[in-house]
């Protein structure tokens, strides 16, 4: 069970500025489709409006000037590593003025010992006018596209027409005029619903680009009180397809750790074996004295940083507007890192009794944001006594004696070479 629970402080905060991984700026607001379960469309209510804003560079060079002047610090810890700069949406495509000022302006920074990576997730409507560029810049690209036709028929345009045919000219211009940049930096990302599988996702990436997608639930989380029901019809989760699949076996070893199956075996191994330690303070600290803190929830800037169109800085573009821990604000960055830590502390308050009951504790992958009343109480959904973690514990051992090469494959995998998260597989 948890205990020891310790507060976060600003000098952590700050230092995980100065060790930020990615930027990502929300380029536009603005969008040429309108995908029937975007997290900013009909099913939600909890984002800015949107009103086809497009960012420019003079907005952005605050946010830019502030991070580099932090990764100049000494506190900054990496050497070499790749460093992110990240365009989102809306459709990023749409701001392209944008994209290639920030691109001009990020290579005139002089900061020792960076790479600079640059990656889009676009639904590729205009990949084919501007991919001279994303090739000469070599960009990381990430398409959405939820398999075949029908597969992508949420997938429409403003006249409710499936966008599928108009994403596969463009993808095939670019498979065939730059086909080594296609094979190394194009990859894919698909929404599960009702109108595809797993299954039926693999089969036509396997076979149209013998690629393999990263494949990711609708957002279940701030639908509007109206729209649950009708939502309900189109959610599917992960777990349910892969256990419908006709070649579960076959499949589950394609995903890998996209199996929520084996991520879950993973994070157990990783977790309970009793030997495994991310840094050396916690190798040489005895288990009794570990500190924890409340939550799955990554600390703020600790892999990223989101800007969005409005000036409103998250520490993720997957979570609520509400939730902005800083803004730019006449052209200058305000962020207070004691009142960031102090408003995570009042949440982590929330949980804290719940946590220090769970068994789950040190496997927890709840984010806090995606809790509805986050703001006035806190009721964790994964809670497990002692009783459901034996059930939690028995269903892994299960698992894993059905299946014995995986503990092979996590260990030399995952676990040594440390591949978790798949950052870069999935380009962020």
């Amino acid at each position: 069970m948890g205990s020891n629970y310790t507060c976060l402080k600003a000098n952590a905060v700050e230092k995980h500025l100065e060790n930020l991984t990615q930027l990502t700026f929300e380029v536009t607001d603005a969008c040429n489709l309108k995908c029937k379960y975007c997290g900013y469309g009909e099913y939600y209510d909890d984002y800015d409006k949107r009103e086809d804003k497009l960012l420019t560079i003079g907005q952005a060079i605050p946010v830019l000037e502030y991070v580099s002047e932090k990764w100049r610090s000494t506190y900054y810890s990496s050497y070499k590593k790749n460093t992110y700069i990240s365009f989102y949406g809306g459709e990023p495509l749409l701001n392209m003025k944008f994209i290639k000022d920030a691109v001009d302006w990020i290579g005139r920074m002089n900061i020792p010992h960076f790479h600079f990576v640059f990656t889009m997730t676009t639904n590729a409507i205009l990949l084919k006018k501007n991919i001279d560029f994303l090739v000469e810049h070599d960009f990381k690209i990430l398409v959405s596209l939820d398999g075949d036709r029908y597969n992508n028929s949420y997938r429409v345009d403003k006249r409710d027409e499936n966008s599928f045919d108009k994403i596969m000219d463009n993808l095939t211009y670019v498979k065939e005029t730059y086909p080594d940049f296609f094979a190394k930096n194009i990859n894919f990302n698909s929404v599960l619903h009702d109108r595809n599988s797993h299954d039926s996702i693999v089969r036509f990436f396997r076979e149209t680009f013998d690629k393999l997608p990263t494949i990711a639930e609708i957002n279940p989380m701030n639908i509007k009180s109206d729209r649950i029901q009708e939502f309900s019809k189109v959610f599917k989760s992960r777990k349910e397809s892969i256990s419908q699949s006709d070649n579960k076996k076959d499949l589950q070893r394609e995903l890998f750790m996209d199996d929520p199956q084996i991520n879950g075996l993973c994070t157990y191994i990783h977790w309970h074996s009793g030997n495994v330690f991310k840094t050396y303070n916690d190798l040489l600290t005895l288990e009794e004295n570990k500190q924890w803190i409340p939550t799955g929830t990554c600390l703020p800037f600790e892999k990223k940083m989101f800007v969005t169109v409005n000036g409103k800085i998250l520490p993720c573009e997957r979570i609520s507007h509400e939730y902005a821990l800083g803004r730019i604000e006449n052209g200058k960055v305000s962020l207070d890192f004691e009142a960031i830590a102090k408003k995570y502390n009042v949440w982590y308050e929330r949980y804290i009794p719940q946590c220090s009951d769970c068994y789950a504790v040190h496997t927890c992958k709840q984010c806090m944001f995606y809790n509805p009343y986050l703001n006035t109480t806190c009721k964790c959904p994964y809670v497990m006594n002692r009783d459901e973690f034996e059930k939690y514990k028995e269903a892994h051992y299960a698992f894993l004696a059905a299946n014995p090469h995986l503990y092979r494959e996590i260990m030399e995998k995952v676990v040594i070479h440390g591949v978790v998260d798949k950052i870069e597989a999935v380009f962020l």
